[in-house]
């Protein structure tokens, strides 16, 4: 979905300058008979580069175009950033909730709120526990803080399946998906090394059997970040974080809002 706004150019008034600071976009500056497009992830700034230069004798209206899917790929970039252990400094985004849990009971609650306001949220989670279920519909494979999960109970089409809000999905079930909202727990195999500033992992704490379990080091973990990039990048309104490593969580922290 596209939103497209129309501001005076000439004048310096854009209406509501909340997301000119914020949210990537295009722009097209125009006087009827020229046009110039544009794209920044800083609008506001963008426009008073141009009104200081020979574009405020030239051009007289604006016009903002912007979509999630545009905000969205600078906060997977963003994503990446923290993923990769390489982040510098803390950023917001507008209309994007990325945000740190500490407690998995408030945690799963606000999943089953969200999915009541808007749907299509699902809770999803790297390979850190093993799939006990997929032989045994009684057991369950995930607890946490006394509440109890269930891998998903199937991968193809998990996402709309009738019991998918009360469990937890992999890798295999919900790349490709689009959700509103997605709820990721990052497990014991992945966490952060205070010492040497960087992501590590703990190939013993992973349980996907997909040919993984005998990658050298750096390749596992290559895989495995990526597998948290795809997990962390399914929320088109926003991600919800609860990290199981306290140095990993203690990390994220300095770069995300927690609650």
């Amino acid at each position: 979905m596209f939103k497209i706004t129309e501001g005076d150019f000439k004048n310096q008034t854009y209406g509501d300058e909340s997301y000119l600071s914020n949210w990537p976009m295009l722009y097209i500056l125009e006087n009827g008979k020229q046009a110039y497009i544009g794209e920044s992830n800083h609008v506001k700034n963008r426009m008073s580069q141009h009104h200081s230069s020979v574009d405020k004798r030239i051009f007289d209206k604006v016009h903002f175009i912007y979509s999630s899917r545009f905000n969205q790929s600078v906060t997977f970039d963003y994503v990446k950033e923290i993923l990769s252990g390489e982040v510098k400094s803390k950023k917001s985004f507008a209309n994007y909730n990325l945000i740190l849990m500490t407690d998995f009971t408030k945690f799963n609650n606000l999943m089953y709120q969200k999915e009541k306001e808007v749907g299509l949220v699902r809770m999803a989670a790297g390979y850190a526990w093993d799939w006990l279920s997929k032989n045994d519909k009684t057991v369950y494979d995930i607890e946490i803080q006394e509440i109890k999960k269930q891998w998903n109970h199937c991968t193809e089409g998990w996402v709309h399946s009738e019991n998918a809000i009360d469990e937890v999905g992999c890798i295999h079930s919900i790349q490709g998906y689009d959700l509103n909202y997605a709820f990721i727990i990052l497990g014991d195999e992945i966490g952060y090394d205070p010492d040497e500033k960087n992501i590590i992992i703990r190939a013993e704490n992973y349980f996907d059997q997909n040919g993984k379990k005998t990658a050298e080091y750096e390749e596992l973990k290559e895989y495995i970040q990526h597998i948290y990039y795809v997990l962390m990048t399914r929320g088109i309104r926003g991600t919800y974080l609860y990290v199981s490593d306290p140095n990993l969580r203690d990390y994220i922290s300095r770069y995300v809002d927690v609650e």
